[in-house]
């Protein structure tokens, strides 16, 4: 076209218009695709997800005696379970930020096996006793939730938190409902005089109380944290577990410290409070034992000295791989005082 002022003359474009692109950048383009995430959230929400939830509400109630009076119990089906999808999951981690943890977990299982193998009763150091959270595979069970709770994305981290509170919370209102009732349902009897709702036992519902009362303060708002935390510590009371007071502790002062100093101390204070009702309300409901006179005492604090006191001379005959897991008693029984294991009653002997 002609340009429309008079006398000026046309310019051509200089630009080079680039070459068009080879045969051999068109394949590499039209092969390209985008990258696999390292860690999809389809793949661990359906399987390790799913898997840690139910263990979660399955450990923290499988002691109801229709549960586990089975020659597998449903916790020990469930922690097989767990270690299937954990050991999996620890060998993963040998390459990502948890390395240095994972490889000092898979190194106590590797001793641990070394113990079993060289133990005077392997079977019994592999499978542990009948009822009791002992042997090889008990603590690959510990080391297998490690491994799988690492290989959770937050979305279901934030789901596993929710089941322990409420798998916590129920416990906590059938222990209430124990200590006041005393309900002649074998799933509900109380224990020597203690709620162990339905988990079995006492010692274990109250540190699962007071772990649940730490995630609540760790994870919720003050307001919230202190409802949360006030409900468990009164119900944990109600076990007359020194462990659960330990624990409700150390949740206290760390509710002061992650919560600020005044909402903090609001909550620790909560705590405080729930303690000292629990107690006062558990001895009002006592039959038996009084909550605070065992608190007091002395009561199995004297049988566990002397235990582990002998563990220690049992730990100098094998330093190396150990008596193996779970055999405990196999270690101390030849080297313990008889007028001690008489003065004792068969039932006060623990091994932990």
């Amino acid at each position: 076209m002609e340009h429309p002022l008079p006398g000026s003359r046309r310019v051509e474009p200089t630009t080079v218009l680039a070459p068009e692109p080879t045969a051999q950048i068109a394949e590499e383009t039209s092969s390209w695709r985008p990258p696999t995430p390292v860690r999809p959230e389809r793949e661990t929400g359906v399987t390790l997800g799913l898997v840690a939830v139910v263990a979660a509400v399955v450990w923290g109630t499988g002691g109801v005696p229709y549960l586990a009076a089975s020659a597998w119990t449903l916790r020990a089906a469930m922690t097989l379970v767990v270690i299937g999808f954990g050991l999996p999951a620890l060998w993963r981690l040998r390459t990502g930020p948890y390395r240095l943890p994972g490889l000092l977990a898979g190194a106590l299982l590797i001793t641990a096996m070394a113990s079993v193998a060289a133990s005077g009763d392997p079977t019994r150091a592999f499978f542990g006793h009948f009822g009791w959270a002992v042997g090889w595979l008990a603590l690959a069970g510990l080391v297998s939730a490690w491994a799988l709770g690492t290989s959770l994305t937050s979305r279901w981290v934030r789901r596993v938190e929710l089941a322990v509170l409420i798998t916590a919370g129920v416990n906590a209102a059938i222990a209430i409902l124990q200590t006041a009732f005393r309900p002649a349902v074998p799933a509900l009897e109380v224990v020597s005089d203690r709620a162990a709702a339905l988990t079995g036992n006492p010692v274990i519902l109250g540190g699962l109380l007071a772990a649940a009362a730490g995630v609540a303060v760790s994870r919720q708002r003050p307001r919230t944290a202190a409802i949360l935390s006030g409900f468990l510590a009164f119900a944990a009371m109600t076990t007359a577990s020194r462990a659960a007071v330990l624990g409700l502790i150390a949740v206290a002062v760390y509710a002061v410290w992650h919560h600020r100093w005044i909402k903090g101390i609001a909550v620790a204070m909560t705590l405080v409070i729930s303690v000292a009702a629990g107690a006062l309300f558990t001895d009002a409901m006592s039959r038996d034992v009084e909550s605070v006179a065992r608190l007091g005492s002395d009561s199995g604090v004297a049988v566990r000295l002397d235990l582990w006191t002998t563990a220690a001379t049992a730990a100098q005959d094998k330093p190396i791989v150990g008596w193996g897991p779970g055999l405990f008693r196999d270690a101390v029984t030849p080297i313990r005082a008889l007028e001690d294991v008489t003065a004792q009653a068969s039932g006060a002997q623990w091994v932990d």
